[in-house]
């Protein structure tokens, strides 16, 4: 006879079967790339402007990365990083049902990020959804932001929420936390020259 579990500590708002986009290694689901999701945004160089693509460890240190490299290692976590010199970043979203978005951040060493960088929901960049994007659009190099047809989202970042923070509606309905289903684009405006740091997009 086993006793019943006592009831959860927290209710999550991530579902069971959420679609989830990451370059962190290793990872069996070699489509689901989260660079592969930004229309607008990342750097093609890195001495260009724009977003970039990093090694996490080579933040920390670079010479951890040749060591690693050398030992066989190949696990790295490779991330986005940007800042509001950097400009608009925007994902391609879509979204079979209605259902809620969650953009993650790394959790860093022991909780602390690199020196130079701080938390998403420290910084609060705006964002902006535009709703129902042409797939040929959404998933070529044809997107370009316009703030005119976007619509502003809020977000919250709670305790249970940990290294992410969950997109709220737009600011004609604030209160919801799920968004319609079809092809959309996520946009993010960083407010300041701090890095901040995307490693997961999630989606219903």
């Amino acid at each position: 006879y086993y006793p019943r579990l006592p009831a959860p500590v927290h209710s999550f708002p991530f579902l069971d079967d959420m679609q989830c986009f990451t370059d962190y290694e290793p990872r069996s689901i070699r489509n689901s790339s989260l660079k592969n999701q930004i229309v607008q945004g990342l750097a093609k160089k890195e001495s260009d402007p724009g977003w970039h693509v990093v090694i996490y460890e080579n933040l920390v240190s670079k010479s951890l990365v040749q060591k690693s490299l050398k030992m066989g290692y190949h696990d790295f976590k490779h991330l986005v990083y940007g800042n509001s010199e950097s400009g608009p970043l925007s994902f391609f979203v879509s979204l079979p049902r209605p259902g809620p978005v969650f953009i993650c951040q790394t959790p860093g060493i022991w909780g602390s990020l690199p020196k130079g960088f701080k938390s998403l929901w420290e910084t609060s960049p705006d964002m902006h959804f535009t709703f129902n994007v042409p797939f040929s659009t959404a998933t070529g190099a044809s997107f370009a932001f316009k703030p005119a047809s976007a619509a502003k989202v809020s977000f919250k970042h709670t305790k249970e929420l940990d290294i992410c923070i969950q997109l709220m509606g737009t600011s004609n309905d604030s209160n919801s936390d799920h968004f319609p289903p079809g092809h959309h684009v996520l946009t993010l405006l960083p407010k300041e020259t701090t890095n901040i740091i995307i490693a997961w997009l999630m989606t219903a």
